[in-house]
């Protein structure tokens, strides 16, 4: 797997402070998440803002098995507590078919844990723009600042992620 290293704008050191939290949505995502949304837990809309666009940096189609790590707390009027955002995530232009998954980036020791609470989040066809919603879990950011994956199984293309909303605050396991 390529990593590209897109990590938007984070403060490590405030985040890492903060530590982590969960969200679970399925048994795939209760896996992944260190604790239970807190049941006081709370959806903040925000004025859609653009997190992630592939189509900023000439030539960075995302290709197959290629992720992009991404940072959004304190983005987009994104709580520092933000235990999960509310997204679309758009596929445009792909040369073929493929999907787009998600994962949270790291445990609370700033370690990746490989497959945990991976979710596909958008199926595209060749050829044909599509957009999904989706809720993203975020757990600890990981050493570089990524506090979740991105990553295309399939044709290359450009990826267009933009936050709606955010969950907050942390559940405390």
């Amino acid at each position: 797997m390529h990593i590209r290293n897109k990590v938007i704008a984070v403060t490590v050191a405030a985040v890492a402070a903060l530590g982590g939290g969960g969200f679970a949505l399925g048994s795939a995502m209760a896996a992944a998440a260190p604790g239970p949304l807190s049941p006081a837990a709370t959806f903040t809309p925000v004025e859609p803002c653009r997190l992630y666009d592939s189509r900023v940096d000439p030539g960075a189609k995302i290709g197959n098995r290629e992720s992009v790590a991404l940072a959004a707390r304190g983005e987009c009027g994104i709580d520092l507590q933000a235990s999960a955002l509310a997204v679309t995530v758009s596929a445009v232009g792909p040369t073929g078919n493929g999907y787009l998954r998600v994962a949270p980036a790291a445990d609370a020791g700033g370690s990746v844990v490989p497959g945990a609470g991976v979710t596909t989040v958008l199926t595209y066809s060749g050829n044909q723009s599509t957009t999904s919603g989706a809720v993203i879990p975020l757990r600890y950011p990981d050493a570089d600042g990524a506090e979740f994956f991105l990553t295309n199984y399939g044709a290359t293309t450009n990826v267009v992620l933009d936050v709606t909303g955010f969950y907050s605050p942390f559940a405390i396991p």
